[in-house]
């Protein structure tokens, strides 16, 4: 009797069992086929609603002015402040950032920079760096876009020394194989000393220039 009452409990879990996994199989079906017809209706409905403009329409818009008057005033009072500073020769200790073989250096004047590349100079040759980035005092800054003009600012600059770097070793290896090698090379230097920054004209005023050969 206990026999039969355990086969007949057993064919009865696994009735519900099949039950219920055929009801989550029709639940998933439904719920597939419903969100397929609410993307149908959401597509249907953005491509009922989406706005349909000619080609030949004109397109309607505001001047926006640049500067107010009020702008242009101010401007104009810290161009002037800047240029009296500049005649008078009152701004101080000016600094630059310059651009060198694809770096760029802060610097201002009696400050040494190391440049990691073998520059065709000499010692003692005078350098005038043109690449000027960004120049500027205690109470102004000058950005360039990118560059400031060369008749503008004038950072000169000497060698003083060439050199190499400490030597560095390149290790070369390959796996689950004896075979590896080393490599020992040092870079090139090229010590600068920075010996001026000036500023030759007031700001919104060109240099006079009696031809090409500062250039």
């Amino acid at each position: 009797m206990a026999q039969r009452f355990s086969l007949t409990a057993s064919k009865y879990m696994r009735y519900v069992a099949r039950t219920m996994l055929n009801n989550e199989i029709r639940y998933v079906a439904l719920s597939s086929v419903h969100q397929r017809a609410l993307i149908q209706s959401d597509a249907t409905l953005s491509c009922a609603t989406q706005p349909h403009h000619s080609v030949g329409a004109p397109v309607s818009g505001t001047v926006v002015q640049d500067q107010t008057l009020e702008d242009r005033r101010t401007t104009d009072e810290v161009i002037s402040c800047v240029n009296a500073q500049i005649r008078n020769e009152s701004h101080g200790r000016l600094f630059a950032i310059i651009y060198i073989h694809g770096k760029q250096f802060k610097v201002t004047p009696e400050d040494l920079i190391v440049v990691q590349s073998s520059m065709p100079v000499d010692i003692g040759d005078s350098l005038c760096l043109e690449k000027v980035l960004m120049v500027g005092s205690r109470d102004f800054s000058l950005l360039g876009r990118p560059t400031l003009s060369k008749d503008f600012v004038r950072v000169d600059a000497t060698v003083i020394e060439k050199t190499l770097s400490h030597e560095v070793r390149n290790f070369l290896f390959r796996k689950r194989s004896r075979f590896h090698r080393s490599y020992f090379f040092r870079y090139p230097y090229t010590v600068l000393r920075i010996n001026s920054i000036l500023l030759l004209h007031p700001l919104n005023e060109d240099a006079a220039v009696e031809g090409l050969q500062d250039r």
